[in-house]
């Protein structure tokens, strides 16, 4: 693997639009339903919700490494430092650099909004830390999916939203809930593909404890509930006639599930997180691009 390739695997940049989806849809929503816009505020909370969510994968590398969780052949992970490419220590230190990156950008955001943004700033860092760090840490037990579509659905939608508005209410509130779900299939997705990896590495993940078959059929209905809220929320006017446009991206749940279901590999497995996680960024693009439409028209 070449020098920058190898660096892009670490980062996982193809995981980052978990962070700046959810950060402009929460922007975009606060001036489709009340016409506000502050560009710096947009771009400080954009870059610190990178930046958080590249020190977790780091965190979550570091870690995995220290308890012999990650193997030269895993799928979907880095190896650098299983192969050596890359020591321990500079993967400390770069996450840490980035936790004090985004803790500058979180003073400027909290200068403008407030010190609520603060609590809730430091709330998310300690999380997408002790996700992956402690002798518990959150990714090892059931409660992976819950933190996951929490924090980096509903709480950067919510927190995107109030630091334009200086609002909070309910519209918000139930509009980041299908960003909440997907983000927990995905993760459940990623779950079903390691399950023998985590099960050898004394992990209790919500897939371990349902069960493939089980776990599988979790999946799917998370991610259609998602998918059915939508259209209730254009009912109760949240949002836009638009959003119904996100159904076009909703086959990859079932295609998903189906090779899920006739796989046992995490090698056979993996072109199915593939398909949950096109399904996510989609998802998010399109309900992005419904709140542009409804903007414009």
């Amino acid at each position: 693997m070449n020098h920058y390739r190898r660096w892009i695997t670490v980062f996982r940049l193809h995981t980052l639009s978990a962070s700046y989806i959810p950060v402009t849809f929460g922007t975009l929503y606060a001036y489709y339903q009340k016409a506000v816009f502050d560009l710096p505020l947009f771009f400080a909370m954009l870059f610190a919700s990178v930046l958080i969510q590249m020190s977790t994968n780091l965190f979550n590398d570091y870690f995995d490494y220290q308890r012999g969780i990650d193997q030269a052949d895993s799928v979907g992970k880095s190896t650098a430092l299983v192969t050596g490419e890359i020591k321990p220590n500079t993967i400390m230190i770069l996450a840490l650099t980035f936790i004090a990156f985004s803790g500058l950008l979180g003073l400027f955001i909290v200068s403008q909004a407030g010190l609520v943004i603060a609590l809730i700033g430091a709330a998310s860092i300690l999380v997408g830390f002790f996700y992956s760090a402690g002798p518990h840490p959150i990714s090892a037990t059931a409660f992976g999916e819950l933190f996951a579509g929490f924090f980096m659905g509903h709480v950067i939608i919510g927190i995107s939203y109030f630091i334009q508005t200086d609002h909070y209410d309910m519209a918000i509130f139930l509009v980041s809930i299908p960003f909440a779900l997907l983000i927990a299939s995905l993760l459940t997705a990623n779950n079903i593909r390691d399950l023998d990896e985590d099960t050898q590495g004394g992990r209790k993940t919500l897939a371990i404890l349902l069960g493939k078959e089980k776990a599988i059929l979790f999946l799917k209905i998370t991610a259609w509930i998602a998918y059915l809220l939508i259209p209730l929320f254009v009912y109760l006017s949240f949002l836009p006639v638009y959003a119904l446009i996100v159904f076009i991206s909703a086959a990859k749940i079932n295609k998903a599930a189906l090779i899920f279901t006739k796989n046992h590999t995490p090698q056979t497995m993996a072109p199915a997180m593939g398909q949950i996680a096109k399904n996510n960024v989609h998802f998010g693009l399109l309900m992005i691009l419904s709140l542009i439409a409804a903007i414009l028209f």
